[in-house]
């Protein structure tokens, strides 16, 4: 007995696909096309024996090797604003997002798998957007959840390079009365001092903690307040860089002019603590 099965799909899904399942499944595949889709058709002794290898197949190509079709999809139909440039980084983040875990992309291969198998054996057709669209409605939910996260992140990334080009702009119009900036660290505090080690900002620090309750965000507020504030000529990091988001934004907003300090004296004898009282200056 002959069995037949049509794997067909309109123009989006067709880049590839021939090519991947001759490559998976064994079998005389020939391809029919017609205006608005094209089908490949296996052609072979046997019936369900071959729905396994093809269900694994087309979920493979789908899932693995195409995600960023069906990603690109859904962004598109759920969010319609976003320029090429945009859509290319968020599809990118959504990808990887869905791909960086081994273990569920294991499960979610296996689950399509198994619907698609299931609809093979009493179907001789599938169409890979009627796949997406309703065959796999949890998977398909967790496409779309995919998209919003990465829109969410790349609106968010967005806010935040504006937000130092705002800083930028107002350290580089600033008059420059610092030469140097140095900033130290203590235990959930931090100082900033010239270079005879006099403390910098104290009065504009009073200013912003005055009727806010301080906690690790608000000190990296403070801080990053202060030396746009302050807006030195340069930026010293003493000490080990705490690892905040406070640190990135100072880097990104004073660039090649923040340097961390690599062992001055201070350091080294462990004067740069906020509670020795022999402090000198650098």
């Amino acid at each position: 007995m002959v069995k037949e099965w049509v794997v067909a799909t309109d123009h989006v899904w067709l880049d590839g696909l021939g090519e991947f399942l001759a490559g998976s499944v064994s079998g005389e595949w020939r391809e029919v096309v017609s205006p608005a889709i094209v089908g490949y058709v296996l052609h072979r002794r046997g019936e369900v024996d071959q729905a396994m290898p093809i269900a694994r197949s087309i979920s493979r190509f789908l899932l693995d090797e195409r995600a960023e079709i069906w990603i690109g999809q859904l962004l598109r139909r759920r969010y319609r604003d976003f320029a090429r440039e945009a859509q290319t980084t968020i599809i990118d983040t959504a990808v990887h997002s869905l791909h960086s875990d081994p273990e569920r992309n294991s499960d979610r291969l296996n689950l399509a798998t198994a619907e698609l198998f299931r609809f093979l054996v009493d179907h001789d057709e599938v169409v890979l957007e009627g796949v997406c669209s309703f065959l796999w409605p949890e998977i398909a939910q967790e496409f779309a959840e995919a998209v919003d996260q990465a829109v969410d992140d790349f609106l968010l990334e967005k806010e935040y390079h504006d937000f130092v080009g705002l800083l930028r702009r107002l350290v580089t119009k600033a008059k420059h009365s610092i030469a140097r900036a140095h900033v130290f660290f203590g235990e959930d505090r931090f100082y900033v001092e010239d270079e005879e080690g006099r403390r910098l900002g104290e009065d504009i620090l009073n200013d912003m903690m005055s009727g806010i309750a301080l906690e690790s965000q608000t000190y990296d507020e403070l801080l990053v307040s202060l030396l746009v504030t302050l807006a030195p000529n340069t930026v010293i990091i003493h000490r080990k860089m705490p690892d905040s988001e406070a640190m990135r934004t100072i880097q990104a907003v004073f660039g090649e002019c923040m340097t961390c300090c690599r062992g001055c004296p201070r350091c080294l004898s462990g004067t740069w603590r906020i509670d020795n009282p022999e402090r000198t200056g650098l």
